[in-house]
């Protein structure tokens, strides 16, 4: 018996929400020029699916995204389309509404529907296929404090090991990444339970986080609650070093400046 292929398997779960994607698309008009509405519904099909490491706007416009981490992995592989449409001259030409998006005859009809918005949902939901299916896209990164700056040698020294030859980004946190970061550890740590359901939870934070977020420290709790509901009783402390695992599988490493979720389901 022929056996179906686990990407096109994972595609077909998806076929009913790209279908009202598209559909979305295609409603929405994007002549050149006029393109900010249905970028803006992507970006926003981008963030439900949570499969981009980053998504952003350059400053010409364009809607970027990217799975995966610059500088990481064997290959890259670059995919675009455009969204911007012709308009649909003699409307009474049209067999369905071009800016309804009717599903007919197993295809979606409309403007831009094959050329060229008709990529988009395939582009978008192949990165949460990549994820559902575990795909290995890069290494994974730690986040390490900084402790001392030599003016003199120009080194840094840091509160954790950094392995000889690894590639080292300079960031800056603030309030709106640190609070979104721990909402991102509690789905994480969620996602881990299958079937199950959180009975208690360990939170270990960093005193760095602590300082920046100032009075607004009880913030981070209440996004952890968002996802975990009211009721799940949570313990824990601020740390100077977290130990945690990468995923549920893997082994556990020293963090710095960051919020660890221990899920114990009943």
């Amino acid at each position: 018996m022929p056996t179906t292929h686990p990407y096109l398997a994972q595609a077909r779960k998806y076929e009913k929400p790209m279908v009202r994607f598209l559909r979305d698309l295609v409603a929405i008009p994007s002549e050149s020029g006029q393109e900010r509405g249905v970028i803006e519904r992507i970006r926003q099909e981008m963030k439900a699916v949570d499969a981009f490491d980053r998504v952003w706007t350059d400053r010409m416009g364009n809607l970027l995204a990217r799975v995966g981490k610059p500088g990481k992995g064997k290959k890259l592989i670059a995919i675009d389309a455009h969204v911007d449409t012709v308009g649909i001259g003699d409307r009474a030409e049209w067999k369905h509404d071009p800016y309804q998006g009717k599903v007919a005859a197993g295809k979606v009809w409309g403007r831009g529907a094959g050329d060229q918005e008709g990529a988009i949902p395939a582009m978008v939901y192949a990165a949460r296929i990549l994820r559902d299916l575990n795909v290995p896209t890069n290494d994974y990164c730690l986040l390490r404090a900084t402790m001392s700056v030599n003016r003199e040698d120009g080194s840094i020294s840091f509160a954790g090991e950094i392995p000889e030859g690894a590639m080292v980004s300079l960031t800056c946190g603030d309030t709106t990444s640190i609070l979104d970061a721990a909402e991102k550890a509690a789905q994480l740590a969620l996602s881990d339970l299958g079937d199950s359901k959180p009975g208690l939870i360990f939170c270990y934070s960093c005193m760095a986080r602590k300082i920046v977020l100032g009075r607004r420290t009880h913030e981070e709790i209440d996004r952890i609650r968002r996802v975990v509901g009211p009721s799940v009783p949570i313990l824990g402390f601020y740390t100077y070093g977290e130990y945690c695992r990468m995923r549920c599988s893997g082994p556990s490493y020293l963090h710095n400046e960051t919020v660890t979720l221990s899920v114990i389901g009943t």
